[in-house]
This record gives C-alpha cells, sequence and structure tokens, in this order.
C-alpha cells in the first residue's frame, strides 16, 4: 500500500509549467543583431526557473512520471530542464549575443563643422541634423576684424 501511495503521489507531482521554446528548436536559435533586446529578453524567458527544474527532477526519478512524460510526448523536454540542458543552451545564446551584437547606439545627430577665414573677420558654424534628415541644431558665428 506504500508503494502504490509513493507512485500516486509521484505521478500527481508531473504538471510542470513548460520551459516556453523546444529544446532542439532552441538549438537550432538563429540571432539577429537587428533585434538583439528582444532576442536577450526571449532567451532569459527560456531559462527554466529552480522550481521548474526541482518538478521536471521529480517527473524524471520517478517511474510513473518516466511513464507519463514518455506517453505526453515531452520526455526529452522535461529531460532538458531537469538536467540543465535547457538553460545552458538559452545561457550560451545569451553569451554569443552580448559578444558578437554590440548594442545600439541611441540616435545621435550627425553634425557639420565650417570655419571660413576672410580679410574682414572669420566665421564658424555647425548644422547638425537627426537621422530623418531634419535639420536639428543650426548655429553660426561670425567675428570681425574692426
Amino acid at each position: 500500500m506504500t508503494t502504490l501511495g509513493a507512485v500516486v503521489l509521484l505521478g500527481g507531482c508531473t504538471t510542470t509549467t513548460p520551459a516556453g521554446m523546444d529544446v532542439v528548436d532552441l538549438n537550432y536559435f538563429r540571432i539577429d543583431c537587428r533585434i538583439r533586446e528582444q532576442q536577450l529578453q526571449f532567451l532569459r524567458r527560456q531559462i527554466p526557473s529552480q522550481n521548474d527544474r526541482l518538478l521536471n527532477g521529480l517527473r524524471m526519478t520517478s517511474l510513473s512520471g518516466n511513464i507519463f512524460s514518455a506517453f505526453e510526448g515531452t520526455h526529452t523536454e522535461n529531460r532538458a530542464t531537469f538536467d540543465g540542458r535547457q538553460a545552458a543552451i538559452a545561457e550560451e545564446l545569451i553569451v554569443s549575443i552580448r559578444r558578437h551584437c554590440p548594442p545600439l547606439k541611441p540616435n545621435t545627430p550627425q553634425c557639420l563643422h565650417l570655419e571660413e577665414n576672410m580679410s574682414s573677420g572669420a566665421s564658424s558654424g555647425t548644422q547638425c541634423r537627426a537621422k530623418d534628415g531634419r535639420a536639428a541644431i543650426t548655429r553660426w558665428e561670425a567675428m570681425t576684424n574692426e
């Protein structure tokens, strides 16, 4: 009777939250540097919580949990969550994105500086344009020789 209670108890612990993307698909994840921040956020969500790893550990170490996950078709994902493969793949992808995709710089204006020297004096000017082409800053100074 005690064995039956343990099997039923461990069988009831087999419902866990899914880790997200399938571990096989995550292994073939393509990095796109244009959407660096979105991919970092997505990959952080793919790292299973400690609670998910614990529950998958109960599932993978019990006979009923193994049978249930094999029958359900989630054995590979549950095993990857339990042994840390899901987290390791996601963390390696995060490191790769940080290493190979520089963060986007803020929208800084492009500036043109001009200086002009004449017999009557000197003048200098600056015009900065935003990336959309609008003049963001225009400044012109003239110094005369008197």
